[in-house]
């Protein structure tokens, strides 16, 4: 059977992670998994409106080695390492492993740089729930908002737990991630998740773009900087996350507040921004 690092049609960061794995314990995976990102748009501990971004955790794993679980993360350089002693990128799923993940082997791919503060690792943790329960039977959590996640939908998380459309391709949205270079941003207003789910099941995803707004604290920085432009130049509304910019824009804007953002940031961030667009992700799932 071809090695999955070798299927061209595979995505290549699932080839990559497969092909380390094979290079790092001289064996193939017994699978991939890959887990989108949930970014938290507005909310907070009680309720959060979560939108599923390409950006997630790709782990390659298998069960044929001896005693604790041992990772090798490719975004570090680091390991193998035992579960007990892996570095803070491990947290969110060191218990998991530590309780059901004897014998594991995996090597871990996270997408989305642990320094733009958008991600939390619980999208590590599902692709590692998702390969427990394919070579252990161990049934992952299922109010696990990732599991939850399908394409052209928002998760609402909280008391009232919901799946909402929010079809961004269909919709000529997109979301846009601004990192800025700089330090991390002040802690910022949760927003209204709730009435964010109701406006989208209300076909008003404009609001959406307006209770970003509502949901800011400007304290000066380069993020809140980029976010008064990207609206000027045609966007819905935003908010910082983490050390970025986020932005619900329609695509035909995308390209006006790039220019925007880049040029007004010229000689106040230390390097141009680095901004992606998102309109939907795929389902966390077995790759290979």
């Amino acid at each position: 059977m071809t090695r999955i690092a070798d299927r061209l049609y595979v995505d290549p960061d699932v080839r990559w992670a497969a092909y380390v794995f094979d290079e790092m314990y001289a064996a193939r995976p017994q699978g991939t998994w890959f887990a989108p990102g949930m970014l938290r748009l507005l909310g907070g501990p009680d309720a959060a409106l979560m939108v599923g971004v390409p950006w997630g955790a790709v782990v390659a794993a298998d069960l044929r080695g001896e005693g604790p679980a041992e990772l090798y993360s490719l975004n570090d350089d680091q390991g193998p390492l035992p579960v007990t002693v892996a570095p803070a990128w491990a947290d969110p799923f060191r218990e998991l492993l530590a309780k059901d993940g004897t014998a594991l082997r995996a090597v871990v791919s996270r997408l989305m740089p642990a320094q733009t503060g958008l991600l939390s690792g619980a999208e590590t943790a599902t692709a590692f729930a998702l390969a427990l329960r394919d070579l252990r039977g161990i049934p992952p959590a299922p109010e696990d908002p990732a599991l939850r996640h399908t394409p052209g939908h928002a998760v609402l998380v909280g008391p009232a737990s919901d799946v909402v459309p929010f079809p961004l391709a269909g919709l000529g949205l997109r979301l846009m991630i601004m990192e800025v270079g700089v330090a991390a941003v002040a802690p910022q207003p949760p927003g209204d998740a709730v009435a964010a789910a109701k406006a989208l099941r209300d076909g008003d995803p404009e609001k959406v773009g307006a209770l970003m707004s509502a949901a800011r604290r400007p304290c000066g920085s380069a993020a809140d900087l980029a976010v008064d432009v990207a609206v000027e130049a045609g966007a819905l509304g935003g908010r910082t996350i983490g050390r970025c910019a986020v932005a619900l824009a329609p695509l035909e804007a995308v390209p006006a507040i790039r220019s925007a953002v880049t040029a007004r940031l010229a000689g106040i961030a230390p390097r141009p921004p680095r901004i992606l667009t998102a309109a939907s992700a795929e389902t966390a799932r077995r790759l290979g």
